[in-house]
C-alpha cells in the first residue's frame, strides 16, 4: 500500500509551476526514480511471492499429491485427517473415491461451544481417544507434526506407524508451528 502511494506521488503531476504539467528535466528525474522504485519493488517482491506460492505451506498439496498415487496402487483405504478444518484440497487433488474423514468445523447455534476442531486443538489425546470409541478405522491418519507429539501414545496404541512426512512451512503463520505434515498407516499394510 505504502509502495503504491509512493510510485503514484513520484509520477504524479508537478504543481510547482501551477498549471499541472511537469517541465522537461522533472520528467527525466521522476522517470529515473520511478524506473528505480519499480525495479526495486520487483525485485524485493518476486523472491517472497515465488517462496510463498511454492514453498510456504505446501505440505498438505503433497500429502494429498502421495495419497493419490497410493490409492492408486490399491495401499490406501481411507484417511483421517487430524488437522484443522479444510486444511488439505481433499478430494480436488485425491481424484479417489475413498472415505474420508477430516473434523468438523460447523458453526453451533450454541454461544461458546466448541466445534470437533477447536476441541482437537485444545485437546488432540483426549480428543483422539474419544473420537477412536466410534470409529471405522482408518489406513491412514494424516496430522501435523505439532499434534503427532500429542498424539504419539495413540497412534502407537491403535498400531499406527509413520510412512512418510513432507515439508510444510519454515515459521508459524495463525497456530503453533505446523513445520512438517506427517501420513501414519496401519502396521502391516
Amino acid at each position: 500500500m505504502f509502495s503504491g502511494y509512493w510510485l503514484a506521488t513520484i509520477g504524479g503531476p508537478d504543481k510547482s509551476n501551477g498549471r499541472g504539467k511537469r517541465s522537461p528535466s522533472s520528467h527525466d528525474r521522476c522517470s529515473g526514480k520511478l524506473q528505480l522504485a519499480v525495479l526495486f519493488l520487483a525485485v524485493s517482491n518476486i523472491p517472497m511471492a515465488f517462496y510463498m506460492s511454492m514453498v510456504h505451506q505446501r505440505g498438505t498439496e503433497d500429502v494429498m499429491n502421495y495419497l493419490s498415487v497410493e490409492a492408486d496402487s490399491g495401499k490406501v483405504k481411507s484417511v483421517l485427517f487430524f488437522t484443522p478444518c479444510h486444511a488439505t484440497p481433499y478430494y480436488s487433488t485425491l481424484h479417489r473415491n475413498l472415505p474420508m474423514r477430516f473434523l468438523d468445523c460447523t458453526p453451533s447455534d450454541e454461544k461458546g461451544a466448541l466445534d470437533e476442531s477447536d476441541q482437537f486443538l485444545v485437546d488432540p489425546a483426549g480428543f483422539a481417544t474419544e473420537f477412536a470409541k466410534n470409529w471405522s478405522i482408518p489406513s491412514h491418519i494424516v496430522l501435523f507434526d505439532f499434534q503427532e507429539k500429542l498424539l504419539k501414545d495413540f497412534l502407537a496404541l491403535h498400531n499406527f506407524e509413520e510412512i512418510k512426512r513432507f515439508f510444510h512451512a519454515h515459521f508459524k503463520v495463525d497456530r503453533e508451528l505446523q513445520a512438517s505434515v506427517a501420513v501414519y498407516t496401519l502396521k502391516g499394510q
